[in-house]
């Protein structure tokens, strides 16, 4: 029988793949709302960086115990680099989408109340 011990750490490492992941992805996505707000990068890191050393001390809180283990660190690296590397276009595009989306909602709210 499996320990429960190395369940709970193989479940954590899965959640810290999929945590890595999503800083790609959000960081991507507030690259994007950031750059049509404004046009400073050295801030715009700064402040997603700080934010997310609070999440990884909130999931390493909340999963692991508050133990940083050297798995962790493993997780959230492989889950960033397939974002970068594998999934980056597809979510990229599917950005661009809601933009192109978002655009045509108001355009097509702007005619029917009658602006130009």
């Amino acid at each position: 029988m499996i320990d429960t011990t190395i369940i709970i750490q193989v479940n954590t490492f899965f959640l810290s793949v999929l945590f890595g992941w999503s800083i790609g992805a959000v960081y991507d996505l507030w690259r994007e709302i950031w750059k049509h707000l404004w046009n400073t990068p050295f801030m715009m890191d700064t402040v997603f960086w700080i934010l997310t050393g609070i999440g990884l001390f909130l999931f390493t809180i909340c999963n692991n115990e508050g133990m940083i283990r050297g798995y962790l660190f493993l997780g959230w690296l492989l889950g960033w680099l397939s974002y970068r590397y594998i999934f980056r276009k597809m979510v990229r595009r599917f950005y661009i989408f809601g933009q192109d989306l978002l655009k045509k909602i108001k355009k097509a709210v702007k005619m029917s109340i009658g602006g130009r």
